[in-house]
């Protein structure tokens, strides 16, 4: 008798030790693949959030920039003869506009004195958002700052008159050089020629820049938005 519990207990520890049965192997595979599964999708959210997060930051960056920039400059914009109106703008349409403004046209030996003022023109063009200034009477650009891609805009630029009312469907004028996707060069002349358009720029108190940079992955659009009034001027008119 003792001899066959022996061996019962022989038999019971050896198929104890011959491993696990088919079910058991695909109950084990197939919990494997579930974990498997969420720890990949959970990796793959996390991994998204995060490029997420860094595209915001970098088109947030990029846009606070180009408005604190652009903005800057209508706040000091001149005619091209130190504070006449006219011809301050040359032209604005949706996503091109052309206007001179005091910057880097102060005397560095004389007191109070001022210069002729630079000449600006930005715009958008193939998506990409660009910057030009040009030192008074010259025609290739001092600065030339391509700012961000994958930008849109409708419009990118919209005017108001001293009312504050949107200057929509007004004559404006039309560019008096098309820009291309980087640094162009200015014609001889962009004095606007169009004496209609030239009177009705002359009441641009405010302009709105309005955007949307979309990240580089084609996936989030982020729109921005400022406005910035123009100084008045007393000089002459005409």
């Amino acid at each position: 008798m003792l001899s066959s519990l022996r061996r019962r207990l022989e038999q019971a520890r050896t198929a104890a030790d011959a491993g696990v049965t088919l079910i058991e192997l695909v109950v084990a595979m197939t919990l494997s693949t579930i974990i498997a599964a969420m720890t990949l999708t959970l990796f793959l959210k996390v991994n998204d959030t995060t490029q997420t997060s860094t595209d915001r930051a970098i088109n947030t960056g990029q846009a606070r920039n180009i408005l604190q920039a652009w903005t800057s400059y209508l706040h000091v914009a001149d005619g091209p003869t130190y504070g006449n109106s006219s011809h301050r703008f040359e032209w604005i349409t949706d996503s091109d506009v052309l206007f001179h403004a005091d910057l880097a046209n102060r005397s560095t030996s004389t007191p109070n004195a001022v210069g002729a003022p630079s000449t600006v023109w930005l715009r958008l063009t193939g998506r990409r958002l660009i910057e030009e200034r040009f030192a008074s009477g010259t025609t290739s650009p001092s600065v030339c700052r391509i700012l961000a891609d994958n930008v849109t805009a409708s419009p990118l630029f919209k005017a108001y008159d001293t009312t504050y009312a949107a200057m929509t469907g007004q004559n404006l004028g039309s560019p008096m050089v098309t820009g291309g996707t980087g640094c162009t060069n200015l014609p001889a002349s962009v004095t606007q020629t169009d004496l209609s358009a030239v009177s009705t720029l002359q009441n641009v108190a405010r302009i709105e820049i309005d955007f949307t940079i979309t990240d580089t992955r084609g996936k989030r659009a982020v729109p921005f938005f400022s406005a910035a009034d123009v100084p008045t001027l007393v000089g002459a008119t005409s």
